[in-house]
């Protein structure tokens, strides 16, 4: 076999090994003129029992160009989450709040309870802690956030009833009918698949050893498959911040 054929061998096994890693990759390509946010967010009940599911989805609204953070039109969802971290990726450079959060259907075990999904809107003093500055080229960390939720939306004040009204507010239904053989009697079923809460701020920890460990997974697990995004990872861990 020929020098030429070697090259155009080698060449198709590059071709092979990136599209693979293409197809791996869950993540958009890093924009080096972007910037991105991480944050986890974990949600605890009205009582003491009730489930603590993460939230998997982060609104936020940029706020750098005079926008009212509480009364907001443009609202941005996260575009990626992994192990209950959640991500901005490729955010234009400026400040930014988080309005709210999603969590997914939860099933507990043992003596946790299951938990419908949820929006829960954070109220005006949660969504000012939130505040966070993405840069050019490099991925900021808003904390690990702990927000606790109400059983509705009662109590909501003028940002959560603004938002709630944008995004959606209300609980979900599911209604089941069930033969039963060979009787043949007919039964129904209802139950919540969905709910809406007001949320406030039980804590938000960005200390240098939170930060760390969020960084860590990141690199380690969130961005396996895209070494672009993993590469920003491991920088803020080498840089202690």
């Amino acid at each position: 076999m020929n020098r030429r054929s070697w090259t155009i061998l080698a060449s198709l096994a590059l071709l092979c090994v990136a599209s693979t890693a293409a197809k791996d990759r869950k993540t958009p390509e890093l924009a080096p003129h972007l910037g991105a946010i991480g944050v986890t967010i974990q949600s605890r009940g009205p009582v003491a029992l009730s489930a603590r599911p993460y939230a998997d989805t982060a609104f936020f609204v940029k706020i750098d160009s005079g926008e009212d953070p509480f009364h907001a039109a443009d609202i941005l969802a996260s575009s990626f989450s992994d192990k209950n971290q959640i991500y901005l990726l490729n955010a234009t450079p400026g400040r930014y709040v988080i309005v709210g959060a999603y969590t997914p259907r939860f099933t507990g075990g043992g003596n946790m309870n299951d938990m419908p999904s949820t929006l829960i809107y954070f109220d005006k003093s949660m969504i000012q802690a939130t505040e966070t500055t993405v840069e050019e080229g490099k991925v900021s960390f808003a904390g690990t956030i702990v927000v606790k939720v109400s059983t509705g939306m009662k109590e909501a004040d003028e940002a959560q009833s603004h938002y709630g009204n944008l995004l959606g507010t209300g609980t979900g239904w599911t209604v089941g009918v069930h033969a039963s053989a060979p009787s043949g009697v007919v039964s129904t079923t209802a139950g919540i698949d969905h709910l809406t809460r007001a949320g406030t701020l039980q804590s938000l920890e960005k200390d240098p050893e939170t930060e760390r460990k969020f960084w860590t997974v990141a690199a380690e697990k969130v961005f396996k498959d895209a070494p672009d995004w993993q590469g920003l990872a491991r920088g803020r861990l080498e840089s202690g911040h």
